[in-house]
């Protein structure tokens, strides 16, 4: 089964400003960066065949370059961005897309969705509030539109319902806890302390 992660980005000058709270633009970058690290390190160490990331960003194309992954640069709205590479994502079985800002992702996650894509067409791991989208897995790769923004999880439900496709919820506390605002920091901050999780953004907060 050959799948194909896919890692769309924003430019960093304007990602996560719900965070501004605590965090200058600087620091806003760096967690970004140090979030891609955690998830590139997870897919990599998966039984995906291929990672591509998608962005407009120097800084987030070099990086993810430096993990050996593909690359595209071009500056469209993330769904835009996944329709974009819809000619290489359709070489592979499967496509399975990721935010940024799920650093607890494990390998173990891209490796059991991959697994269930045997039964199923579409798997869903929502975020910790049931209204994001935190993984999308479509067998085959672009089967469906995506609708990653406001109320995802709904809407691509709903989206796979209308198409007759074959749907599994994937159900991960890790998975779900997606770093938008500084509740979300907290809380993936507790988690990672009380389950001994090392990750890489952590080491941002470890002086704090």
């Amino acid at each position: 089964m050959k799948g194909i992660g896919i890692i769309p980005v924003k430019h960093l000058n304007y990602a996560k400003s719900r965070l501004s709270n605590i965090l200058d633009t600087n620091n806003r970058i760096k967690l970004c960066l140090l979030m891609l690290t955690d998830v590139l390190n997870a897919l990599t160490s998966s039984k995906l065949s291929s990672i591509i990331v998608i962005s407009p960003d120097s800084r987030v194309l070099s990086l993810a370059r430096s993990f050996g992954v593909d690359t595209v640069s071009v500056d469209l709205g993330l769904n835009e961005s996944i329709n974009y590479v819809k000619n290489i994502t359709n070489n592979f079985d499967l496509s399975i897309v990721t935010p940024l800002d799920i650093p607890l992702i494990e390998p173990m996650d891209i490796n059991r969705i991959i697994d269930l894509s045997l039964n199923y067409n579409v798997i869903i791991s929502p975020s910790r509030d049931m209204c994001g989208t935190n993984i999308l897995c479509r067998k085959p790769p672009n089967n469906m539109e995506t609708f990653f923004g406001d109320l995802s999880f709904k809407k691509h439900i709903d989206e796979a319902t209308r198409r007759g496709l074959k749907i599994k919820i994937y159900s991960s506390l890790r998975v779900s806890i997606d770093i938008d605002s500084s509740r979300d920091l907290d809380f993936a901050l507790k988690y990672c302390r009380e389950h001994n999780v090392n990750k890489r953004f952590i080491s941002m907060f470890n002086s704090k």
